[in-house]
This record gives structure tokens, C-alpha cells and sequence, in this order.
């Protein structure tokens, strides 16, 4: 798996709600594409945080996570193989035999699984709620797009 530019435009547009919104070359003004760039131990604690950054600002944000998610991430940016196989690739198997495309993610820095994981299944678009650690370790191994609000951004920059 090689380096793409991370903020590169994609063509794609997705249903959502009745409305098309269009992410790439024409995105809407309230969703930012975010992402991955590395994972780094918070000075106060020593917790993981994933360090992102924002397509559109360049602005870098850090978002705490698991120590579990923190290494499949770090495995996935190394394009190193991981000695045991992490619960996020038994996800990325089962979207693979049940013929699952994943579209995006939602980044969500408010709730608990406000995250959501878009796919297709059967030519309709469909979602699954996780936790936001989640959804970034599986967006980054199944490379798909990662989005946030613009308002959740300022808010989760802030704490």
C-alpha cells in the first residue's frame, strides 16, 4: 500500500437524507476532509492521540484514542503486517465476503458513537454507528475518506 497525497480530491458524491452531498472537487462548505498523519502520547497523561489533519485549513488536531486503535493505526501507516490480525480486519473481511463498499466515514468528536460508516450493501447506502477511534482505524485500513462538521472541528480543536 503506498502513500497517496493525503488531501488529493475525489470524485464521488453520496446520498444522505433526501440531500447530495458532494465531497472532492466540490465539496459543501460544512464538511472537512480529515486525514491521518500519525499517533503521538498526550505530555499530560500519556494516552494515545491520533494526530489529524485538515484538507482544507491544514490545521493539525489530535483526538485521543485507545491504546488498541492506536496501534492498528500505527501498524496500518507503517504498511508494515501486523503479527495477529486486529478486530478491525475481521470488519474489513466480513464488508469483503458480503460484497459491503464503504463510501466514507463521519467523524463525530461529540458523542460516544456518533461516528457513522457509510456503505453500500445491495445498491443502497447504509450506515454503521461506532465509536470515532473505530471509524478512523477502519477508515484508514479499508481507505475510504474521512469527514467532520466544520463546527465539530472548532469544538474538538478547543478542548
Amino acid at each position: 500500500m503506498g502513500f497517496r497525497n493525503p488531501c488529493q480530491p475525489r470524485k464521488c458524491s453520496v446520498k444522505s437524507s433526501g440531500t447530495v452531498l458532494y465531497y472532492g472537487d466540490v465539496m459543501t462548505s460544512t464538511r472537512n476532509e480529515l486525514t491521518i498523519t500519525g499517533v503521538s502520547l498526550d505530555n499530560r497523561n500519556g494516552e494515545p492521540q491520533v494526530l489529524l489533519h485538515e484538507c482544507r485549513s491544514g490545521n493539525l488536531l489530535s483526538m485521543p484514542v485507545g491504546p488498541y486503535e492506536a496501534g492498528a493505526i500505527l501498524v496500518e501507516l507503517s504498511d508494515e503486517q501486523a503479527p495477529e490480525s486486529f478486530a478491525h480486519d475481521l470488519v474489513v473481511e466480513l464488508f469483503h465476503r458480503h460484497g459491503f463498499t464503504p463510501s466514507h466515514l463521519e467523524l463525530s468528536l461529540e458523542a460516544e458513537r456518533g461516528t457513522r460508516l457509510y456503505y453500500t450493501a445491495e445498491e443502497e447506502l447504509c450506515s454503521l454507528p461506532l465509536r470515532a477511534s473505530d471509524g478512523m482505524a477502519l477508515c484508514l485500513r479499508m481507505g475510504v475518506p474521512m469527514y467532520a462538521a466544520a463546527g465539530a472541528l472548532q469544538r474538538g480543536a478547543s478542548r
